[in-house]
């Protein structure tokens, strides 16, 4: 169901996960008008450690450009053993799909993937299909990192694209008024398959 969250002020939204993402925003839309701030802390599990997730949604402010966009999204530790393909874990810091980011005034993203024995598409900050227009924008992300071998496990390495990047934007759309900065740094891997620090595709 649509939900829409508005404010004359500011909007503030933080969470811990557990065995899910930390926040999950899906089919929403937000508005704050002196500004948004959302921070999400993975938990440290065997299961989902994500910090943020947005999906199909809006998220605008707008105060003649005297107003922020925050998020910060930290991925928690995967702390299990994995012992077959069930158990590969994706954990992000923030993850953007099909989404609007929309502001006057400043946006500030702070992604960091997670650690642990094995962490596959641990990004620290993924766009896929999502617009993203302020004043300035600024985003920083860490990928996750891996600390053991995958070639220890009974299944496919290649079924499993390994991208620890600090930073990927995929098929979507940036603007920004005055700074553009985008700063990432790759996680890492025994295999260190394609983990970039920053990635940028058919945007």
């Amino acid at each position: 169901n649509y939900v829409n969250l508005a404010s004359e002020g500011n909007v503030l939204i933080s969470g811990k996960g557990y065995y899910d993402t930390a926040i999950n925003i899906e089919n929403s839309s937000i508005d704050g008008k002196s500004g948004i701030e959302i921070i999400g802390y993975g938990h440290s599990n065997i299961f989902n450690t994500s910090g943020v997730s947005i999906k199909d949604s809006y998220l605008s402010s707008y105060n003649s450009g005297d107003t922020s966009i925050k998020i910060k999204g930290l991925g928690g530790n995967f702390l299990g053993e994995m012992n077959s393909q069930d158990n590969v874990d994706i954990a992000l810091g923030i993850y953007i799909y099909n989404s609007s980011v929309d502001s006057d005034g400043k946006l500030d993203l702070y992604g960091v993937g997670s650690d642990g024995d094995i962490v596959l598409n641990s990004f620290g900050i993924y766009f896929d299909t999502s617009d993203v227009s302020g004043n300035s924008i600024d985003l920083k992300g860490y990928g996750g990192n891996s600390i053991m071998d995958i070639n220890n496990f009974d299944f496919n390495f290649m079924d499993f694209p390994y991208e620890n990047d600090g930073i990927s934007i995929d098929n979507s759309i940036f603007y920004s008024d005055t700074t553009l900065s985008i700063d990432g740094s790759a996680g890492s891997g025994d295999l260190g398959s394609d983990n970039d620090g920053v990635s940028v595709r058919n945007s």
